[in-house]
This record gives structure tokens, sequence and C-alpha cells, in this order.
């Protein structure tokens, strides 16, 4: 006996991998239910990812060296220095290049 009931077969992927699939299913069709009431006609489901966070932690695991798998301090450290550290550079890089049009 499963924990699907009798009359299921085992299934073909792990019960972790379930429960996520339900919860993002379930996130998606809120998250539709949510533009659609916001006057959204359709959504382009392709777009929605997370792309930009996995670039994220991929840096940070980069700027932690040899260690993949940062502590907490370290993450919050690296975070903030990040977050300082690219802003400057583009607002420097735009201050070079308004100097040397001038």
């Amino acid at each position: 006996k499963t924990e699907f009931g009798p009359h299921f077969p085992p299934p073909f992927v792990s019960l972790v991998t379930l429960k996520a699939l339900r919860i993002t299913i379930k996130s998606m069709k809120d998250i539709a239910a949510s533009l659609f009431a916001s006057g959204f006609k359709y959504i382009l489901t392709g777009k929605i990812n997370q792309d930009c966070l996995e670039r994220f932690f991929g840096i940070i695991r980069v700027a932690n060296g040899s260690n993949e798998m940062p502590t907490t301090t370290t993450f919050l450290q690296l975070f903030r220095m990040i977050a300082l550290y690219y802003p400057t550079k583009k607002i420097l890089r735009e201050q070079t290049l308004t100097t040397n049009l001038t």
C-alpha cells in the first residue's frame, strides 16, 4: 500500500518531487489568477522562470572561490559586496564616459 491508496500504482518520481510540482502548479495558478484579475488578457508562461535568481547564486558561488556552499554569514557578506559593487561600477563607468565625451 502506498501513500496514494491501494488503487494507484507507485509514482514514477519521488514524493518530494510530487509535492514540489504541486506547489509549483498551485503557485502558477495563483499568479495567473492575480494577473488576470489585474487586467492581463494572456500570460506567456515560458517567460516565467528563475534564471536571474540562478545566475545570482552562480555569481555568489564564484565569488566564494573554491567553496561552492557558502555559510549564511559568507553569503550575506558576498551579497552586500555585490550589491554595492555593481551599482558603483555602473556609476563610475557612466561618469568616465561622460568625462571622456566633454
